[in-house]
């Protein structure tokens, strides 16, 4: 039987654990880390607003200049404001990595669960294209597929959606074989109710 945990008397008080936001309010670190990428966040999110150029406007007569009321972080080698290209840019890699991660992480979440409580057949041949694909070094194979399917954000979605899933399909697929023989699978199971509403 498992053991109960109850609060510990101290007196006339019950210690309890503290909750997660009271640890996270007495975390220096957690709390640097969360102002730090709010900022950034919130910074890139507003770049059209605080933006004060486009990022690909030229300015000659300002080429390599350094910080002024003009140009806050100065001007690259052909004009181009500093500032405004550091927002913009952000705004392209916050994109590319919440929608390179969140494609092949939902398609390797499901294939993984389905191959872990099925089994049989499609478990066999999914789990040897996972292994071929994780034969290969994934950055290596990353840049070939960039280069295959084309430069740009749309190359880099396709090769991470092609590669990036077989990671999460492995992790997903263990647990998933662990939980299919806990009882309540059983019993589920036992009780009529469909595969899907198991899954």
């Amino acid at each position: 039987m498992a053991p109960s945990f109850q609060p510990v008397e101290t007196g006339q008080e019950v210690a309890r654990r503290p909750s997660f936001g009271s640890r996270v309010l007495h975390s220096p670190t957690f709390m640097a880390g969360a102002v730090m990428t709010a900022t950034m966040v919130t910074l890139v999110l507003l770049s059209p607003v605080i933006g004060r150029y486009s990022p690909v406007a030229l300015d000659p007569l300002h080429a390599l200049s350094g910080p002024s009321a003009l140009h806050w972080l100065g001007t690259d080698e052909l004009g181009r404001d500093t500032w405004s290209r550091l927002l913009y840019g952000g705004r392209t890699d916050l994109q590319v990595g919440v929608l390179a991660v969140v494609f092949p992480f939902c398609f390797g979440v499901f294939i993984g669960t389905v191959c872990g409580y099925a089994g049989g057949l499609l478990d066999t041949i999914i789990m040897r294209i996972v292994d071929v694909v994780l034969a290969f070094p994934f950055y290596v194979l990353i840049i070939a597929l960039v280069f295959a399917v084309g430069v740009g954000t749309h190359g880099i979605y396709i090769a991470y959606g092609l590669t990036d899933w077989v990671v999460y399909a492995r992790t997903t697929r263990s647990a998933t074989m662990i939980a299919r023989k806990l009882d309540w699978v059983a019993a589920a199971e036992g009780g009529g109710i469909s595969r899907a509403r198991v899954l």
